[in-house]
């Protein structure tokens, strides 16, 4: 099935997009920790523009509980989603703040809680057959109990967002629940002319609505930064990889009410993937699930199924799961159906084609209970090659936490506890989203050299969009790995191309060495190529013109990494 004209596409400037996150009251700091307000973010607009970022997701507007989660204010613990919180300022303020954002090139997108509100919210008198069960200690909404005033609030009070502030997009805590009034919100905010991006946390991602994943590619979990990621050893095999739904194995386990279950021993048949159109009969909302088919023998027909957990071999995506249990997001349903022995297994593709790849370097579930507290949640710890290399230099929208950019040293707030309801020593925390960020600490200047090296990267990225820009899923994308000869094993080296020039990212992992490094180009890309100017992007040093037979010759030194320009290596090459 084609996109058509009863679907909004993508916004261009989404592949301008660089993506910083923000936690408003603790971003700024005017009157201590937890004073943030949009009045102090709107004065740090500038020190943003410098840095570069595109776009701020913001987690921190509408009226919230002050302690629920971590001891602290979230947004998270959402009490009127459709109510600024008079702590963070007025709506003058607010207006303010997205005006300036917008005077710098920025792009402003709110965070939504999508699955309920706190207990004590005047929502639940007001509308109590909008509400039913609860999760994370709050009250959640009955998305599935047919109440058409509850989706015409719901999608007024996203679509006025856009309207009155001019908001450019959202973000979705934990999973969209009703695609179709998502589908609703940005198609009125298209009739009214501005275009807005949507991007649910987890996904399944599901065209008509959604433009691309937060957790599109994650280079850390909640819990601790995960070295083993190809896309830190070969970004470019691992991208193509992600690019293709076709070519994503996948593992199944069956369990049964016995307490037995099935897994290893399982032949998993892929029957490819389909599109189906869905129209809700009552918002008349409508999408396009993705829906991945396997098919398995059962072997075991005696007895009755518990519960089937799909899980692809990457071991790096969401799970799937049929009962839903633990924590999987209410999209990752299994759906199932019986044909004597063998078993079809139904379930949405997490990534379909059409949407954009992302990778998201940290966000505020960093550090999430059960973290060591002596450690930082930070993911980069001054990494010029994981900063650069996997996410800055990568073909996708780059998401990443305030603070990263200059390697901050983690200090929680007072009151952050380490358990997710108020447990434990207050300021012992180390939950991502509590970081008291210190603006002083860019005296430092190891701080100061990590930001500009960030800065730097930004700039490298912007200037080379028609080569480094956000692919679509089921498309190719112009990305080699490029073979290496060194003393040392390294992350495979990767190069952007088009018929007149290469962008060839390499990278040295090592914190104590600088690493000499030769580079063997596939003549592929290189036809009808007689010589070349070749740059430094990265120490802005022009190194000079070469015949072909000259440019495998040359030795480039890298310099160790987590020092100032080190870590990586970033060259253009154009054909003259």
């Amino acid at each position: 099935m084609n996109l058509n004209e009863n679907y909004i596409t993508t916004p261009e400037w989404i592949n301008d997009l660089i993506v910083y996150e923000i936690a408003t009251k603790s971003f700024t700091s005017p009157n201590g920790p937890e004073s943030g307000t949009f009045k102090s973010l709107k004065e740090k607009m500038a020190y943003l523009y410098d840095l570069g970022v595109t776009g701020i997701w913001l987690t921190g507007h509408s009226l919230s509980n002050p302690d629920h989660f971590y001891n602290i204010w979230t947004q998270y613990a959402c009490i009127e989603p459709d109510h600024l919180d008079p702590t963070l300022g007025t709506p003058e303020d607010f207006k303010a703040m997205v005006d300036e954002a917008h005077r710098l090139g920025i792009k402003v997108f709110l965070d939504v809680i999508t699955h309920g509100v706190m207990s004590d919210s005047p929502l639940i008198k007001q509308h109590p057959d909008w509400f039913k069960g609860g999760s994370w200690g709050m009250t959640d909404y009955d998305w599935d109990g047919d109440h058409p005033d509850l989706d015409e609030w719901w999608v007024s009070t996203w679509v006025n967002y856009v309207k009155k502030f001019g908001i450019d997009g959202f973000r979705l805590d934990v999973a969209a629940y009703r695609p179709d009034l998502w589908y609703l919100v940005r198609k009125k905010a298209n009739q009214i002319g501005h275009p807005i991006v949507i991007f649910p946390e987890v996904g399944p991602a599901f065209m008509g609505f959604s433009d691309f994943l937060q957790h599109g590619i994650r280079l850390s979990e909640n819990l601790y930064y995960n070295t083993k990621y190809r896309i830190l050893r070969d970004l470019s095999a691992y991208i193509k990889e992600v690019l293709n739904p076709d070519t994503i194995q996948y593992s199944v386990k069956i369990e049964y009410e016995d307490g037995t279950a099935r897994g290893d021993t399982l032949e998993v048949k892929y029957k490819g993937c389909h599109q189906e159109e869905l129209i809700h009969p009552t918002s008349g909302g409508r999408y396009i699930a993705n829906w991945c088919v396997l098919q398995v023998n059962n072997g075991a027909v005696d007895k009755k199924i518990s519960n089937i957990i799909v899980e692809d071999k990457q071991k790096n995506q969401e799970m799937y799961q049929w009962s839903l249990k633990g924590e999987i997001a209410v999209d990752n349903k299994v759906d199932y159906k019986v044909e004597g022995s063998t078993l079809e297994i139904r379930f949405p593709i997490r990534l379909p084609k059409g949407q954009k790849l992302s990778i998201q370097l940290s966000c505020h579930d960093n550090g999430w209970t059960g973290y060591d507290k002596n450690k930082s949640p930070y993911v980069s710890h001054g990494s010029r090659y994981i900063f650069g290399y996997a996410l800055l230099f990568a073909p996708g929208v780059p998401i990443f936490m305030a603070g990263e950019e200059f390697n901050a040293d983690y200090t929680p707030l007072p009151k952050l506890t380490p358990e997710l309801f108020g447990e434990g020593t207050p300021g012992e925390g180390r939950w991502l989203y509590g970081s008291w960020i210190k603006w002083d600490q860019l005296k430092d200047q190891e701080k100061a050299d990590m930001f500009k090296d960030v800065q730097k990267m930004i700039e490298i990225r912007k200037k080379e969009q028609d080569l480094i820009h956000p692919a679509v899923v089921g498309s190719d994308v112009n990305l080699i790995s490029v073979p290496y000869e060194a003393d040392v094993e390294l992350p495979k080296p990767y190069a952007y191309y088009n018929e007149d020039s290469i962008l060839l990212i390499a990278a040295n992992h090592y914190k104590n060495k600088d690493i000499t490094i030769k580079f063997q180009i596939p003549l592929d890309i290189l036809n009808n190529w007689d010589q070349a100017k070749v740059t430094d992007l990265w120490k802005d040093k022009e190194i000079g013109n070469y015949f072909l037979s000259q440019l495998k010759k040359l030795e480039w030194t890298i310099n160790k990494d987590k020092s100032p320009r080190g870590g990586l290596l970033v060259l253009k090459i154009v054909r003259i």
